[in-house]
């Protein structure tokens, strides 16, 4: 099972990246790391970020290199990575031994600009629905998705945890309306990706009994 890392360790890295900013920047919180802050988990794998200017991506980018993170080979990455078309994925190095009982890996950080999971984009409403959550080293700005926006992101990838995912998000009666109306608006002309959100809304059904509109 792969390594999970608390919010409180989330933040203690992002203070660390933060503090390497040579700009202020905005980053929005999209994924598990989003579902930590709103209290749905406690753990995740990764950090799942987005931009919306490529200067401030390209300005996260310099402070993870200057941060003890290292940049993956997106084409020799796992195929669950590839299909989320990431701007880039990075690694924190750890100094322990992978021998030493007490080693754990460190946090993965996946940054997208402005469009994620093959084709849904960060949009206005998205933007205009987020929270503030937290500032690190004064210079990084984090904004933090609703559930509701989690969910549809979630909602295309094809991955077990990310419906498991879904449905603890439903477990806590998010705004059904909100869904319907972005999914609406981000599926407009695009078959390819209504079909992933149909087969999302049958594996609910038939894992965990959820039947849910959200179409």
């Amino acid at each position: 099972m792969a390594h999970q890392h608390s919010l409180d360790y989330i933040k203690s890295v992002l203070e660390r990246v933060g503090s390497n900013l040579d700009r202020r920047i905005t980053v929005y919180h999209i994924g598990g790391n989003a579902m930590c802050f709103h209290g749905m988990k406690a753990t995740t794998k990764d950090a799942d970020l987005v931009f919306l200017s490529m200067k401030g991506v390209e300005s996260f980018k310099r402070a993870l290199l200057k941060s003890n993170f290292i940049e993956n080979e997106i084409v020799s990455i796992d195929p669950e990575y590839k299909w989320t078309e990431p701007y880039g994925i990075f690694d924190e190095k750890i100094e322990t031994p992978v021998t030493d009982r007490n080693y754990s890996p460190g946090l993965r950080v996946d940054l997208f600009y402005r469009f994620i999971c093959g084709g849904f984009e960060f949009s206005k409403r998205m933007k205009s629905r987020s929270r503030f959550g937290f500032v690190s080293g004064e210079n990084l700005r984090n904004m933090i998705c609703v559930p509701e926006d989690v969910l549809v992101f979630k909602s295309i990838t094809h991955r077990d945890r990310d419906i498991e995912d879904m449905n603890r998000i439903l477990q806590f009666k998010p705004d059904i309306d909100v869904i319907q109306s972005e999914l609406r608006n981000q599926l407009a002309g695009k078959k390819d990706l209504l079909e992933s959100v149909r087969w999302s809304i049958n594996q609910l059904k038939e894992r965990f009994g959820v039947n849910v509109a959200l179409l």
